[in-house]
């Protein structure tokens, strides 16, 4: 987990023209990086394991809010059930009473709310999957991602700056294949990672 302070080094090292920030500034390259961090979320379809979540939603009515960081419902349980994707819409002309409490058999997502075909009476739990909170060297907020991911953060930040500021300088275009190369190189290392098994013997 490399913080802003580190990623900003790898990047100057990287693009060679930016040792004292002489032509991208610190804040417009933690700009860069943290636009490089969402879109290595983003071509991961925000499944890395690190950008798995879950949370108990609070029920006030048939509705509740989804967590901020929320981009993608994985699974729904409410105690032991897991309820069936609805639409609300479809849910209204059909009349439902949406205010009877009952074990949902429904569930739907409508305007950053999770809503049921009734009032839940169990606890309403979701795994989601997540946007990571922006870094920042302040707070301070490192990347949520291990060291690994930290080259293709910051190829595709250098990218973000030759194609911004010198779009016709071909360091841009490189920058995009090394990213693409490492992506590739990341997703192929999850996917051989959860699927590894390991016997021990006494």
């Amino acid at each position: 987990m490399s913080t802003l302070e580190t990623l900003r080094s790898k990047f100057n090292n990287d693009v060679r023209i930016n040792k004292s920030f002489q032509l991208w500034s610190q804040n417009i390259v933690d700009q860069y990086l943290n636009q490089a961090y969402f879109q290595v979320q983003k071509d991961g379809n925000f499944d890395w394991s690190e950008t798995q979540e879950s949370a108990v939603v609070s029920m006030t009515s048939n509705e509740g809010a989804l967590p901020s960081d929320f981009v993608a419902l994985s699974l729904v349980k409410v105690g032991d059930n897991s309820p069936e994707m609805g639409d609300k819409i479809q849910l209204l002309k059909e009349n439902t009473n949406l205010s009877k409490s009952g074990d949902p058999s429904k569930y739907y997502l409508y305007g950053g709310n999770i809503g049921f075909d009734v009032v839940p009476v169990n606890t309403v739990t979701i795994y989601y999957r997540k946007q990571l909170t922006d870094m920042d060297s302040t707070t301070p907020v490192a990347s949520a991602f291990p060291s690994r991911f930290d080259l293709a953060i910051v190829k595709y930040a250098a990218y973000l700056a030759f194609s911004t500021y010198l779009p016709n300088d071909p360091r841009g275009a490189s920058r995009l294949v090394d990213y693409n190369e490492q992506i590739n190189s990341i997703s192929n290392y999850q996917i051989n990672d959860s699927e590894a098994t390991f016997n021990y013997s006494r």
